[in-house]
């Protein structure tokens, strides 16, 4: 298995630094992260002296600039590109008094959701505000995007996804970043202007059949809430939020490249077993991509569904794959089609925590070696059968820590950052939960994809009910005496930045000179 994987390098990698190495093998991610900073960079997201301390790093050591200089001179014209595009595509307000702007909005609706507040059922609205012209015909904003709350009883009918739309309205601010909140003026006047080329509408009946056949199959509340959240992308349990929150594990309720991966797993297994190879990864390509129309695109979904797509081709037409690789094809593809995404938590998470799993697990499992050290099979067959399970258990408990330890390197800070505190007991639950949460899912999957057998799916999702409950207990019913917390005070975005630049680029180096040893020993 190893000498498949690690398949000997070209005589001219085995000479370069790390770094350079790094640059060489995964040009992908070097791409997505001069994208991501050129974007980051015109959203005033992040000083500039940090552009170009990345593109100082990417150019070190100088000695091998000459044998890769081809892929560091397109990642810089990337960064150019990616800078100026997203400076020419938005006009942002400059500045929005406390009662708003009023004016004339040319909407976009991208989503649709019915939620229940303390005030009633209202209807929440993501769009896309195309132009924001004022009162006295200035344009004040363009391409930005806005969310609007509408009480039901305001608007009992509400407006078709698949049109273009004029509204009188009131711009504000909104919680954060370059995102506002648009209040159209009553009695609504919603002019009609073009058609709307989008999947809202059909989105969102999908997910109310799902989420209603989820409920009706089952009988706990919370259990219902956590399922239909996974398959749906949408919670609404305030309570399960607030104590999956309690241990870090609101990660779980994020559609991610774990619930992909299981579903990717799961149906290429299917198909396989009565397809032809080739024409079985096509067949799940598509599976895959209807589920993610299904999802929507959200960052942490699109990120999950551009690297199965990566990986399945790359299978598909008989070319390595690197993870690297795919994380950073997802980097460019956002920085171009949606470079504001870049400032949503659910962003700065998923690629984030991915990145760092990807690099710093291999020099964590390496280091822990020490104490949990590999076998060979022929050494394992000769000890007897309590040798084995405990060496099996002591590798699972290596590889668990180690998966931990990438995770909250990033995870951590992050955390720290935005919310001044994190969980102490989410070490230990990070370290088991999120494995047991990927059965639920499996069989939730299997679940849905059988509801044409009625009598299996009725099975399959009474045992998921138990198990579930079973698993969501961990979280609802430990005391609250287990609640302690690393607080910390605010601290600068520059910190965090910084400390994540170190991280990362002491982990590519690591990476690399671990698994150029990995290959010499087995050389």
């Amino acid at each position: 298995m190893q000498e498949s994987y690690f398949k000997t390098p070209s005589p001219s990698l085995h000479d370069l630094s790390p770094m350079a190495r790094a640059w060489s093998i995964y040009p992908c991610l070097l791409y997505g992260l001069s994208a991501l900073f050129g974007a980051a960079l015109a959203l005033q997201l992040i000083h500039p002296a940090f552009a170009i301390v990345f593109f100082l790093f990417v150019f070190f050591p100088l000695r091998d600039v000459q044998r890769i200089w081809p892929r560091l001179l397109l990642a810089l014209c990337v960064g150019c590109a990616a800078y100026y595009w997203t400076y020419a595509r938005f006009d942002f307000p400059v500045a929005i008094p406390e009662k708003g702007i009023e004016g004339v909005a040319e909407i976009e609706l991208s989503s649709v959701s019915l939620s229940k507040t303390h005030f009633g059922s209202a209807w929440g609205y993501q769009a896309t505000m195309h132009t924001f012209v004022d009162r006295e015909g200035r344009l004040i904003a363009r391409n930005v995007p806005v969310h609007m709350m509408i009480p039901v009883d305001k608007m009992p009918v509400r407006p078709d996804a698949s049109k273009r739309y004029l509204v009188p309205s009131r711009l504000k601010n909104g919680k954060s970043g370059h995102f506002y909140r648009l209040v159209p003026v009553v009695p609504f006047q919603w002019k009609a202007i073009g058609t709307s080329w989008n999947l809202t509408d059909v989105r969102m009946q999908a997910k109310s059949f799902i989420q209603n056949y989820i409920v009706q199959s089952t009988g706990n509340s919370h259990v219902a809430a956590f399922l239909s959240g996974i398959a749906t992308g949408k919670f609404n349990d305030l309570e399960l939020s607030v104590e999956l929150g309690r241990f870090g594990l609101l990660h779980i309720m994020a559609i991610s490249g774990l619930h992909f991966s299981i579903l990717a797993l799961f149906i290429s297994f299917g198909f396989r077993t009565i397809l032809p190879f080739r024409i079985a990864i096509v067949a799940t390509l598509i599976l895959l991509s209807c589920y993610f129309l299904f999802l929507g695109n959200t960052p942490s979904v699109l990120r999950s569904w551009i690297s199965l797509m990566i990986a399945f081709c790359a299978v598909l037409f008989g070319k390595r794959k690197f993870a690297l690789n795919s994380l950073g094809a997802g980097l460019l593809w956002i920085a171009i089609a949606d470079p504001l995404l870049i400032e949503q938590l659910s962003f700065q998470f998923s690629f984030a925590v991915t990145a760092a799993i990807l690099i710093w697990y291999s020099p964590c499992d390496q280091l822990l070696q020490a104490a949990f050290p590999k076998r060979r099979v022929a050494e394992v067959i000769e000890l007897d059968s309590l040798s084995q399970h405990t060496l099996c258990l002591l590798s699972f408990f290596r590889q668990s820590i180690s998966l931990s330890l990438a995770v909250n390197l990033v995870a951590l800070p992050l955390t720290l950052f935005y919310f001044q505190k994190f969980p102490a007991l989410g070490l230990l639950y990070n370290l088991f939960f999120p494995f047991m949460a990927g059965l639920s899912i499996l069989l939730l999957f299997l679940s849905l994809l059988t509801m044409c057998i009625p009598w299996i799916s009725s099975i399959l999702f009474g045992f998921n009910e138990t198990y579930t409950g079973w698993l969501l207990n961990f979280a609802f019913r430990l005391p609250k005496m287990f609640d302690y917390h690393l607080h910390v005070k605010e601290f600068s975005a520059n910190y965090l930045i910084g400390y994540l630049f170190i991280i990362y680029a002491v982990g590519i180096v690591l990476h690399e000179r671990f698994k150029k040893d990995e290959v010499a020993v087995i050389l």
